[in-house]
């Protein structure tokens, strides 16, 4: 599974420090913070207007940054200019009104078409990475491809709005699901921002095809709580993906089992109490016991134990959801080791399956 990348913007640094015409808190060494703590790129916002960022913030970040410095802009002529200037490896083409607090939706692509053209095309020459901040459309997904942008920005504003208040947003997040979709489809890098928080944020993270995340104000908030590094931290740990720790297979003949089942303890000493009683009301239990003996050994291929280590069969147990789908539920000092081994941060995801003389099982163990 691919990582989510973190940008973090830090304008609301310098929003604080022209409050009172100061020069701290420095954004410079909130972008340095930044780049310590994980963040995979810095983003900072040259508003036409300069209420936060200006012109030397710009120029010191670029020249003491390791990590990218993402440059969001309006599609003007000045802008053009300074970008064609500083050279930033990411620039995202975002829209602007002075009297916005903060920016209220995606670009209007329609709106100057000819000029924002011309502006990619430009800042391409120079091997700036092009970004334009939309709407989760299709048709806004369409026009970035024709635009020959490099990725979208959804705008994720209503949807995470809609979450803090707690309302149904199932509707908003489905819209961005096909964004996501058609712009992989198309080839276009999908990145999402504006209003994220720990709870939408992981709940985007689910949604195939998003590569990155741009996130400041959230950020900032939390900063005068934790401080901006363990803010950071607290986000990249929220947004973690599992990744596949083992993949174990087995097959097993039913007969076989149903032969040995015979024999004293067999059952007892490689099945759970709940899966003798569950197997046993069934009218081809020697399959039931096939499946779970089959799901025991993946399972333990997949963890790269065997059965060695003090992992006991009878202590990996298999057992069904209300829908029948299957499940492995660990106890004992099985639980305790496997527990210990994995950190307690272990997925079990398995599958049975059960044809004529054979069963067999699938286990796959994320961390």
């Amino acid at each position: 599974m691919k990582k989510i990348r973190l940008g973090v913007n830090i304008d609301h640094v310098a929003t604080v420090r022209n409050a009172r015409g100061e020069i701290y808190p420095s954004p410079l060494r909130a972008a340095l913070i930044a780049q310590r703590s994980g963040a995979d790129s810095v983003t900072i916002h040259l508003r036409e207007d300069r209420r936060h960022i200006n012109e030397l913030d710009l120029k010191q970040i670029k020249s003491n940054l390791k990590i990218p410095l993402n440059l969001e802009i309006a599609a003007t002529q000045e802008m053009l200019r300074i970008a064609l200037i500083s050279k930033p490896p990411f620039i995202c083409i975002v829209p602007e009104k002075r009297k916005e607090v903060t920016t209220e939706g995606g670009l209007n692509l329609n709106y100057n078409k000819k000029l924002l053209s011309l502006i990619i095309k430009k800042l391409k020459k120079k091997k700036s990475r092009i970004s334009l901040f939309i709407e989760p459309s299709i048709k806004d997904i369409k026009e970035s491809k024709k635009l020959n942008a490099d990725c979208v920005e959804i705008h994720t504003g209503k949807l995470c709005n809609l979450i803090n208040k707690n309302k149904n947003y199932k509707n908003e997040l489905m819209k961005i699901k096909k964004a996501v979709k058609l712009g992989n489809d198309l080839g276009l890098e999908v990145h999402a921002g504006h209003g994220l928080t720990y709870r939408s944020a992981k709940i985007l993270s689910k949604l195939k095809g998003i590569h990155e995340f741009n996130i400041g104000h959230f950020l900032i908030g939390e900063s005068i709580f934790v401080g901006l590094s363990n803010s950071i931290k607290l986000f990249k740990k929220n947004l973690k993906i599992m990744k596949i720790y083992g993949i174990g297979t087995d097959i097993v003949s039913i007969i076989r089992i149903k032969k040995l089942s015979t024999k004293k303890n067999f059952l007892k000493r490689l099945f759970g109490k709940e899966e003798v009683v569950r197997c046993s009301k069934l009218t081809n239990p020697h399959n039931c016991f096939a499946k779970r003996f089959a799901a025991k050994e993946a399972f333990s291929k997949a963890l790269g134990t065997g059965i060695s280590s003090g992992i006991k069969f009878n202590e990996i147990i298999v057992q069904n959801e209300k829908n029948g789908k299957p499940f492995i539920r660990l106890k004992g000092e099985t639980k305790k080791k496997i527990d210990k081994k994995l950190k307690k941060k272990a997925k079990f995801f398995l599958s049975l399956s059960d044809e004529q003389k054979y069963a067999v099982a699938f286990v796959t163990i994320f961390v």
